[in-house]
């Protein structure tokens, strides 16, 4: 049990309080919840691991919610949506062996790309069996039936729908150009492809 006497001066008694804390984040003020144990003598502040770790994952939670990330409950809910495992979606989606468990519980933030990556293969139906099929998992029992191979088209020739595009112009280059009267190169298809 939780002894409730603070070490500092040996006769007030530890409470939990929890204060609003700002903090400055790229910018912006976040307001973070703050647990800890107060003294209600000295008025001295006391952490555990436990209450730290609480702290920390409040705080990456309002960090996500600042950079427009899902946040972890979100993540748990699109990957249940999806009906995969933590470990499944680790091995789909990548980020090491436990790293939806840590997204989910807010212990670490995930990166821009692999929030982008989870979001589309929530939102695009043909992604997920894409990237399954991709995956170690490609053979799992689990996956046969549900899921096919998908294959991204691979046989389309930029030179081909060229009239369709619009003209590049070089602006700067690492190299000397030929550059017209207006000083811009245009950089034309070759329609003949």
């Amino acid at each position: 049990m939780l002894n409730n006497t603070c070490v500092m001066c040996d006769e007030g008694l530890l409470t939990k309080k929890t204060v609003i804390d700002n903090v400055d984040f790229k910018g912006q003020v976040l307001k973070v919840p703050n647990t800890h144990l107060e003294c209600n003598l000295c008025g001295c502040i006391e952490l555990d691991n436990e209450y730290m770790k609480v702290n920390n994952r409040a705080l990456n939670i309002e960090k996500k919610k600042a950079l427009n990330l899902f946040t972890g409950s979100e993540i748990k809910e699109i990957r249940e949506s999806l009906r995969l495992s933590q470990s499944e979606a680790s091995a789909i989606f990548g980020g090491g062996k436990v790293a939806f468990s840590k997204y989910e519980n807010d212990d670490v933030i995930q990166s821009k790309s692999m929030n982008t990556l989870i979001g589309a293969a929530n939102r695009i139906p043909d992604l997920l069996p894409y990237l399954i099929s991709q995956s170690s998992l490609s053979n799992s029992p689990k996956f046969q039936g549900d899921y096919e191979d998908v294959y991204l088209e691979e046989d389309f020739n930029p030179l081909i729908e060229c009239k369709n595009r619009p003209s590049i112009f070089v602006v700067e280059a690492s190299q000397e150009f030929d550059s017209g009267t207006n000083g811009y190169t245009e950089l034309q298809c070759d329609d003949a492809a």
